[in-house]
């Protein structure tokens, strides 16, 4: 309990993008949860620390972590446990720029999703699978698809306001690139972000709130509106400084 406990403290302390404190509790948690041999809490706190290298660009770092997780949920035969770190490696890849291992991470991980009717997961890998697909119209889709599923289950949780925050993006290049839709897709796009970015002030998530403020940045300044694309862009460059800092990345 004290394990979970701590893993849970570091979990709220990411959501806030405090990542020092993150990491402080989700190494307390891992100790404890190595101490009494209990593998589904020890590759849960590897997975969350490896979260937290993701967040700071550090992808060696987090894939280095994701696979621990990865084979203490294959040793124990967790399937669930399985899907959440290929889910977990997907993003990683993703990030670093290989798209094939992504691909092939996120297949694993979807079926496995869909084996167990697991929503959350589907709606996860749904979300970053859409960021692979070229094509407008078929990301739209993907992102459409897994917020109806996020909808459902919880519209303010973080990968869902990150999903929003995408399908504002896409609303926006369907809008610079497409004439005839043009005033309805920025329009969209508005709302999308508008309603984003209430749910992550209300939940205090401010990786995504930070997030939100340079899409909105973007929108505003391909509507003309570039008074208010200033400050937002200026906001953005702080919050991001402040949370990226070097001082909590040591």
């Amino acid at each position: 309990n004290a394990a979970s406990a701590l893993n849970n403290i570091g979990t709220a302390y990411l959501r806030q993008s405090i990542f020092d404190k993150a990491t402080e509790n989700y190494f307390a948690g891992l100790k404890l949860a190595e101490k009494i041999n209990n593998a589904y809490m020890t590759a849960t706190c590897l997975n969350n620390i490896a979260t937290v290298y993701f967040n700071q660009n550090n992808y060696n770092k987090s894939l280095e972590y994701q696979l621990k997780a990865l084979k203490i949920h294959q040793a124990e035969n967790n399937n669930e446990g399985m899907a959440i770190s290929y889910s977990s490696i997907a993003n990683t890849h993703h990030n670093n720029k290989d798209t094939v291992n992504a691909r092939k991470y996120y297949q694993q991980a979807l079926e496995v999703y869909r084996e167990s009717e697991n929503k959350e997961g589907i709606a996860t890998v749904y979300t970053n699978l859409s960021l692979l697909i070229t094509g407008v119209k078929q990301k739209l889709d993907y992102q459409l698809k897994a917020q109806s599923i996020w909808d459902e289950l919880n519209p303010g949780f973080t990968t869902s306001i990150t999903n929003m925050g995408n399908i504002a993006f896409t609303y926006m290049e369907i809008g610079r690139t497409n004439k005839a839709e043009r005033n309805q897709a920025l329009q969209k796009s508005k709302e999308w972000l508008d309603n984003s970015i209430a749910l992550s002030i209300q939940g205090n998530d401010m990786g995504n709130y930070t997030f939100l403020l340079g899409v909105r940045s973007e929108l505003e300044a391909e509507t003309g509106n570039y008074k208010n694309a200033y400050y937002d862009a200026k906001k953005f460059h702080e919050l991001n400084d402040s949370i990226y800092s070097q001082e909590n990345k040591n």
